[in-house]
């Protein structure tokens, strides 16, 4: 089974960006964008957002174990990943 996010990874880190305020600096103000999927560059969106740039073997490990999977399903991809993965644990 392949999953893959929409665009980028970091898509899905702009989906549950409230859940990750205060991480890796982000502000703790951070609010997700209206449309997470609809930004061609989320590692420039959060890199924008940060004391330093992004940067992949730093901070994706945090942020993944960091941000909220209930907020990252309202990223499409996300949700339908997940979906397709809960069903083929279940079967």
């Amino acid at each position: 089974m392949v999953i893959l996010a929409y665009r980028e990874y970091e898509t899905w880190f702009l989906s549950a960006a409230d859940s990750l305020r205060g991480v890796c600096g982000l502000p703790s103000d951070l609010c997700a964008p209206s449309n997470p999927e609809s930004i061609r560059d989320a590692i420039g969106w959060l890199s924008n957002k940060m004391p330093v740039p992004y940067n992949e073997p730093e901070h994706q490990p945090r942020m993944t174990g960091e941000f909220h999977f209930e907020q990252a399903m309202q990223s499409q991809s996300f949700n339908r990943g997940f979906k397709k993965l809960k069903d083929f644990l279940l079967t």
